[in-house]
């Protein structure tokens, strides 16, 4: 399933462009002071950290369950526009995470995210989540 066809994620009109996810404004995702909801902002970042293992990991598609552990985050402003998301996974980390999950079966990653506004390019939210993944039942064969 592609990511943006989840239905939490498809309920909140979150699109994929590239690397990128987006979210709309809409009036259904506002909060109480007129600005975008931080549990719409968290899904997006959320959403775009699941995105990023698909993408680094392309060989894993079919062959884990990824189920996400924990996230810190950091909202840094408020939002009315259309935000983006992006997502990195470190190099050296993603070694290592592969280098377990082949040895034990199981392994956690961490995905940094940073979701900003479109219209003036400000960091709106600064996060990192840590993903557990685990090989199928089959071994991921």
């Amino acid at each position: 399933m592609e990511i943006v066809q989840i239905p939490f994620v498809k309920h909140l009109g979150i699109q994929q462009q590239d690397d990128r996810l987006w979210l709309h404004p809409d009036l259904a995702l506002e909060n109480h002071i007129g600005t975008l909801h931080a549990g719409a902002i968290y899904t997006l970042a959320e959403t775009a950290s699941g995105m990023a293992l698909t993408r680094d990991f392309p060989e894993l598609t079919d062959k884990v369950t990824a189920l996400l552990r924990s996230s810190e985050i950091r909202y840094k402003s408020p939002a009315k526009t259309m935000l983006y998301a992006t997502a990195q996974i470190d190099k050296t980390e993603a070694k290592t995470f592969l280098h377990r999950l082949k040895k034990r079966g199981r392994a956690s990653i961490n995905v940094h995210v940073t979701v900003k506004g479109e219209e003036n390019d400000i960091t709106v939210m600064e996060g990192v989540f840590g993903w557990f993944v685990a090989l199928d039942a089959d071994g991921g064969s």
